[in-house]
């Protein structure tokens, strides 16, 4: 990892750590749903190295998953374990998701019976193209608030998904969106415009927690600022959201 990634991740580290703090004091057991992506593989990473008790307690659920085996490549638990080989060590318990499974639906089904009754974190990563967990643009999964976790017939992607819907993402006690990279600080400031929705970029259902973006992802997004002419309404749209360049230390403003 390079020495901006682990600047990155050490920050996470102690936004997360501070959360889990706070969480402890009223529940014996935080709840913490996990994302995929190659930032978070980075980020996983990093806390096997050198955080590895930063859940310790905490129930760990996944965000999103590919239908695909665990040992598959592209499988996000399969990910997680391979980064962080002994997770289900650190942790009060992981809540495997059967990605392979040969009903994704009913797999589904019964993975958000799982769910517990408190979200203490929500771990989000943005793609490139503005969609976070399996929500993607167009999604049936945009627009589902009475189910919290759904398979996703995924047409123009290599593998089906399973994911985490709005109404899950709505309910979060704290929310920490990752973007690195340019590409990522770009779809974020074309987000943020007045005429945007979250079907459009389902990014927007982050709006309500806290953005870190990586140097050359805020490089972007604040480039892309200064030239938006169709971006006066951002802060009231977005009371609530949070953006920082690499820390809680250091506020972008919007």
């Amino acid at each position: 990892m390079s020495d901006s990634h682990s600047a990155y991740a050490e920050n996470i580290a102690s936004i997360i750590e501070e959360i889990i703090l706070k969480a402890r004091a009223i529940s014996s057991r935080p709840t913490v749903f996990l994302t995929g992506g190659r930032t978070a593989r980075r980020l996983y990473r990093h806390f096997g190295r050198y955080h590895p008790r930063i859940f310790e307690g905490c129930s760990l659920l996944l965000g999103d998953e590919r239908c695909v085996p665990t040992n598959h490549k592209d499988s996000n638990q399969g990910m997680l374990i391979r980064s962080w080989p002994n997770v289900r060590d650190c942790v009060d318990e992981l809540v495997s998701l059967n990605g392979g499974s040969e009903d994704p639906i009913l797999e589904a089904d019964q993975y958000q019976r799982k769910f517990p009754s408190v979200v203490d974190l929500l771990l989000l990563s943005v793609g490139n193209d503005g969609h976070v967990a399996s929500i993607f643009r167009g999604s049936p999964a945009a627009n589902e608030y009475n189910e919290e976790f759904m398979f996703v017939s995924m047409d123009q992607a290599e593998h089906d998904r399973m994911t985490v819907t709005p109404k899950l993402v709505l309910r979060a006690n704290n929310l920490i969106l990752l973007a690195t990279g340019r590409a990522k600080g770009r779809v974020l400031a074309d987000a943020l415009r007045d005429d945007t929705t979250t079907c459009e970029y389902p990014v927007l259902l982050a709006s309500r927690g806290c953005w870190i973006l990586d140097h050359a992802a805020a490089a972007e997004f604040k480039m892309q600022h200064s030239i938006d002419l169709k971006c006066s309404n951002r802060v009231t749209r977005f009371p609530s959201l949070r953006i920082f360049e690499n820390s809680k230390s250091c506020p972008l403003n919007f």
